[in-house]
């Protein structure tokens, strides 16, 4: 942060302080967002401290593991690899949170965004696709979350397609309590590429603000492998730890 950023942080601290929105303490920065420096440094941030699921990165346990683990409840998704920044928790899920009323990804989620990315075991993405919203989900609510989260990556020079995937349904949003199977049918052929010359042959990148199940993600992989994608890589904020 340069000493521009301290200053104006030192003066909206004094004129608009800024309430935790876990803790209620002040935030010191206009990077953290609305979480303070404490509340995010309590959130379980993905590491190599966690076992994971190499492919939907569930967690498994603490500690490390020298070798690929996997849940084989994903076996059948037709995405390839996911990652996330860490569980949705605490300063992850209040942002999320957050990030689905105001289009604003705080720098410091940027920056753990990008360093995410930066870790996974992606091959080269040659292209990132944003889970598309429903036309009506999209007038209601202005904006796409998923698209302002794959801006942070744009430091990368990898070209953001927003246009290929769409979804074709307007699903109805997931009721706590349901499975997999439900979900997953709830979602079923609910996405296609309407421009499959953009992905055919290519290493897609789909962005999302969490993972929960994994039906949304897997159909989406599932319409751009048919599309002729040649891999499907899924980079989400945060990844729950149950179907929420």
């Amino acid at each position: 942060m340069n000493l521009f950023s301290k200053l104006l942080d030192i003066t909206l601290s004094l004129a608009f302080p800024q309430p935790c929105h876990i803790c209620n303490r002040e935030v010191e920065s206009r990077e953290l967002g609305i979480v303070c420096l404490r509340c995010w440094s309590e959130t379980q941030l993905f590491d190599d401290s966690v076992i994971k699921c190499f492919k939907c990165s569930r967690v498994l346990g603490r500690g490390h593991s020298k070798q690929a683990v996997f849940c084989h409840e994903c076996d059948d998704d037709a995405y390839d690899i996911v990652r996330c920044v860490g569980l949705y928790e605490k300063a992850l899920m209040k942002t999320v949170l957050y990030l689905k009323a105001t289009p604003d990804v705080p720098l410091h989620l940027q920056k753990l965004i990008r360093k995410s990315f930066q870790n996974a075991e992606f091959q080269s993405v040659d292209v990132i696709c944003p889970i598309p919203l429903s036309k009506a989900r999209l007038a209601e609510r202005g904006f796409n979350q998923a698209y302002l989260i794959a801006n942070a990556l744009r430091p990368f020079g990898i070209k953001i397609d927003s246009g290929s995937l769409v979804r074709t349904a307007h699903t109805k949003k997931h009721r706590p309590g349901m499975d997999k199977k439900a979900r997953q049918m709830s979602v079923e052929n609910a996405f296609s590429v309407i421009k499959p010359f953009n992905v055919s042959g290519k290493a897609v990148l789909i962005v999302d603000d969490v993972f929960t199940s994994g039906a949304t993600a897997s159909n989406c992989a599932k319409a751009l492998k048919v599309a002729g994608a040649k891999k499907v890589y899924v980079l989400a904020i945060a990844r729950a730890s149950t179907f929420q």
